[in-house]
């Protein structure tokens, strides 16, 4: 392939600022030197005189050989980017100025071509000028292109670059309504291009997709029977006007009465556009209605507040009053708008669509699942609560898919407790049914528990023990059997490596409240007496109750931390066996909550010790924030309690009252240390001893 000519500096320099002068000069100039080049010299025969030549003759002489093509190399240059622009691209594309419009005519005098030439992009000159918005130098340019001839003047106006535009698209993304108005007018089949839907978009898709809205109208009101609707992918103008705002409905509006004839197998047929649009799926067999169902609106509390006083319809509802049938339009993957608003969470559009038409509530997808399924897989906790809270939506909490498994079975699955709950204390949820496997939620919850170190209080565990207290019936398999099928052995090199990798992270903590506490012990608050005291070198508040408090505080998290970081040595050590490095890690766990207890206890009793006797309502405001910050980090006291209300709601409390010990053990481990740290200072104190 021939390198591209490039364009003279000079050349671009004057085309971009509209020099016209510099422009003239310049092409003067180079045919000058282009005529000269081309000087045809005669030599005088031997034996002629050479003052025979005739006035002619010389006039022959300076003549220059086919004048017209002598500009043309200066002006065959292209620009050395990625467009490769022609100089006339360039004065469309640089301004719209009387001046730019001379320099059109000056290069279109000299070379034609350039009026349907292309660049890479597949642009011509009056692409360039329509995207830029320039009304003058578009009309020049469709003037010049009619003075070449009808034939050449269409043939401009409809030539498509490489993403299939025209001109007009140009003039659309360019935002100028009098240069659309032009392009419109002088060719109007410009606005029904493309006539395939999925090749390209429309101008009319264009203007709604670029928010271009007044375009949009004029183009209806020119003609809306003649329009192109579709868009890229299949779509048409309706499906990316859910996005525009009020594009919808300017389009529903001003659409309401128009019909097209529509080609149904060779036949034409006339039918309301609106519901020919509504109903065409793009390449996912998505109708708007799905894209409208699946629209989130992110809203602030203003205009939560503007939508109370000013409501507007929404995307969904407009498209149910264009055509209501269109709810019950699948997807290509089976899905109806109302699955795609569970599977986004768009609850408003839910209740939109079961409020026009409560059938919706059984449609199946091509597994066999409802919107309910949907919405449990996806976890969008608002649609399953709102299902859970209407009585009238029971009948779709038990229908089982394809592979039998009902909105329970999903949710045991995904293994988000919040949901689980939504569902399992709803007492019209059945415990009982099995899936295609013959498995009950109680035993998909016990498969879903990994084979790995799993705490019990996480969440798939938390599942589990809510079925199990329900006393909710496992499957038709024998025990023993359903054990042996479903158990997963556990690897005793990952484990291994767990215990290591969690031995590193617990020592680092362990080893620092270790430190903390010993210096702790040496820095005592409130200073020492002076050596000539008779208790010199003491601690001055030595005897008081804070203070021996403190003191039991400090040893109890130096002594736990110390534990926990020889537990956790032993339980690091691969050549252990792994029964044993599990014990070793679990009282190592045990001692570390402990340890840190005792120093939050600690860190407060010192405070207190210190202040107390100057400002004791400050040495109270920091034991009570100390404290309190301290119980926000033990929230998992919560799991225990979440089971035994869950329980309790479905079952009675009779059930939940099996949580009781969890819940007290659970405090015993957290809290027996302040038992000692306030208990053994009381004791000493009633009995005197110091």
């Amino acid at each position: 392939m021939d390198s591209p000519v490039i364009m003279d500096p000079q050349l671009l320099m004057a085309a971009r600022s509209g020099a016209c002068k510099a422009l003239e000069n310049l092409l003067v100039n180079h045919e000058e030197a282009a005529a000269e080049s081309h000087l045809v010299i005669r030599m005088p025969e031997e034996g002629a005189s050479n003052t025979s030549s005739t006035s002619s003759d010389l006039a022959q002489q300076g003549q220059p050989a086919n004048r017209p093509a002598a500009a043309s190399p200066l002006l065959e240059g292209l620009t050395l980017d990625s467009d490769q622009d022609s100089a006339l691209h360039v004065v469309a594309t640089s301004g719209d100025g009387e001046q730019y419009v001379q320099c059109a005519e000056m290069i279109h005098g000299r070379a034609r071509h350039l009026l349907g030439a292309t660049n890479n992009r597949g642009d011509t000159p009056l692409h360039c000028a329509a995207r830029a918005g320039h009304h003058a130098m578009v009309c020049r340019l469709i003037s010049l292109a009619a003075h070449e001839g009808g034939a050449a003047n269409g043939r401009i106006l409809s030539t498509r670059n490489k993403l299939g535009e025209t001109a007009l698209h140009g003039g659309i993304r360019g935002g100028n309504r009098m240069v659309v108005e032009r392009l419109v007018s002088e060719d109007p089949e410009l606005a029904r291009i493309p006539e395939d839907r999925g090749i390209g978009a429309s101008p009319l898709y264009l203007a709604v997709s670029l928010g271009r809205l007044e375009i949009a109208r004029d183009l209806l009101d020119r003609s809306p029977t003649t329009l192109s609707y579709s868009g890229p992918e299949g779509q048409n103008v309706l499906h990316i006007s859910v996005y525009r705002g009020e594009a919808l409905s300017i389009l529903l509006d001003k659409c309401k009465d128009v019909k097209v004839d529509i080609d149904q197998g060779g036949r034409y047929r006339s039918m309301p556009v609106l519901l020919h649009l509504t109903s065409q799926g793009d390449k996912n067999g998505s109708t708007p209605l799905h894209f409208a169902a699946s629209l989130k609106t992110s809203t602030t509390g203003l205009s939560r507040w503007s939508e109370y006083f000013h409501p507007k319809p929404s995307p969904t509802t407009l498209l149910l009053d264009a055509n209501e049938s269109a709810m019950y339009q699948p997807d290509n993957g089976g899905s109806y708008p109302i699955h795609v608003a569970a599977s986004n969470g768009t609850l408003k559009a839910v209740i939109t669509l079961l409020g026009r038409s409560p059938g919706c509530i059984a449609l199946r997808n091509m597994q066999g699942k409802t919107f309910l399924h949907v919405a449990v897989e996806k976890k969008r906790h608002s649609i399953v609560a709102f299902v859970c809270k209407r009585p009238e939506l029971a009948s779709v909490l038990n229908v089982q898919d394809n592979q039998g498994d009902t909105a329970l079975h999903l949710a045991v699955k995904a293994g988000l407790v919040s949901i689980f709950n939504l569902l399992f204390r709803n007492r019209e949820v059945s415990l009982n049914l099995p899936n295609k496997d013959g498995l009950t939620p109680r035993d998909l919850s016990w498969i879903m528990i990994p084979a790995r170190f799993y705490y019990k209080k996480n969440s798939r565990g938390m599942i589990h023990q809510s079925l199990a207290l329900a006393r909710a019936p496992v499957g038709h398999s024998r025990q023993d059997h359903f054990y042996e099928k479903h158990s997963k052995r556990r690897d005793e090199e990952i484990d291994s490596e767990y215990l290591t990798n969690a031995t590193s992270v617990l020592g680092i903590s362990s080893v620092l409240i270790a430190t903390v506490t010993f210096a702790a012990a040496f820095t005592l608050p409130g200073g020492y007496r002076a050596d000539d005291h008779a208790n010199g070198g003491t601690p001055t508040l030595a005897g008081s109750y804070s203070f021996n408090a403190f003191i039991t505080a400090n040893t109890l998290a130096f002594s736990c931390s110390l534990l926990a970081t020889v537990s956790l040595l032993y339980s690091g050590m691969p050549s252990r066996e792994i029964s044993i490095r599990y014990v070793y890690q679990s009282l190592s766990l045990v001692m570390m909550r402990s340890s840190a207890t005792s120093l939050v206890a600690a860190f407060a009793l010192g405070m207190y010790v210190v202040l107390a006797p100057v400002a004791l309502t400050m040495a109270k405001s920091v034991c009570a924030i100390t404290f309190l910050s301290f119980l926000s980090a033990c929230m998992e006291v919560r799991r225990p309690l979440i089971v035994a209300n869950s329980v309790r709601i479905r079952v009675g409390i009779w059930a939940a009252r099996y949580q009781a010990a969890p819940v007290l053990k659970f405090i015993g481990k957290r809290f027996w240390s302040y038992v000692i740290i306030f208990g053994l200072p009381a004791v000493l104190k009633i009995r005197g001893t110091q």
